[in-house]
């Protein structure tokens, strides 16, 4: 039974790559939501995956929803418009407070985005998939949103991730395109702080790129495999809805479907 309260749980981990990474999003929650009305790249991101989200209504109308890896909740807010319960989990207590506090101006930020609608109850949980394991709940559709390029063991996250979703269920995953001139262009000058140069001189932060333990190579479709899941649909998320952004794709939307065993 999961609580409603934000519930620290999963085990401790090293100082080390997961203890940088809870740096890294814990001095970015504060900003994080704003960042999906703010940012280009952010806007398209919440655009099509919030419109794959809505599609998976048409299936399970009154779907169990868990967000894993969620940070402040945006994805969360946008399936628990319909879902029968959502549930977010994310390592970062900074982002599941932040994301609890937000709660109306989430609320308000997606309606002007064209989600609109009255949000429903959101349990938060700080953990990781250790913690998703634990529990015996399944679900009908599990996101894992710009997650997997900060894990080392994809096939470990995926199969334990599979455990809890129902036969039939979906797990939608985004992963960076290796060959979009986005990333090659970031892997160039991730050893240098580079220009924005579509912007008034701000300065990009390239730093988050060193937070990833296979860079932009994340063996997903190996991982995918081993758990057992089938891939249904991929999609190309681009870099902005409007200009020039909208031609390069950096991200890819994948549809991973568990199949029904009719054996039994």
């Amino acid at each position: 039974m999961v609580s409603d309260a934000t519930t620290p749980t999963g085990s401790a981990r090293p100082r080390n790559l997961a203890g940088s990474q809870d740096a890294y999003f814990g001095t970015r929650a504060a900003s994080w939501t704003d960042r999906y009305q703010s940012s280009p790249s952010f806007r398209a991101r919440l655009y099509v995956v919030g419109q794959a989200i809505d599609e998976f209504r048409h299936d399970c109308p009154q779907a169990r929803v868990l967000d894993f890896g969620g940070g402040t909740g945006v994805f969360s807010a946008v399936a628990s418009r319909w879902a029968s319960f959502t549930v977010c989990v994310d390592r970062s207590l900074p982002m599941l407070t932040k994301g609890r506090a937000d709660l109306p101006s989430m609320a308000a930020m997606l309606a002007s985005e064209g989600f609109e609608g009255p949000l429903g109850k959101i349990a938060r949980i700080a953990g990781d998939d250790q913690c998703v394991s634990s529990r015996h709940a399944c679900f009908d559709l599990i996101l894992a949103i710009a997650v997997l390029e900060y894990v080392a063991d994809a096939k470990t996250l995926l199969t334990r991730l599979t455990q809890r979703l129902d036969q039939g269920g979906m797990l939608l995953i985004t992963v960076p395109n290796r060959t979009s001139p986005v990333r090659i262009a970031q892997r160039i000058g991730q050893p240098l702080v580079t220009r924005r140069l579509t912007t008034t001189g701000r300065l990009t932060d390239l730093s988050f790129l060193g937070l990833r333990p296979h860079g932009d190579g994340v063996p997903w479709q190996l991982a995918a495999a081993a758990a057992g899941l089938v891939v249904e649909r991929k999609s190309a998320v681009p870099l902005g809805l409007s200009g020039v952004r909208r031609w390069f794709h950096p991200t890819l939307l994948i549809s991973l479907r568990r199949p029904v065993d009719h054996r039994g």
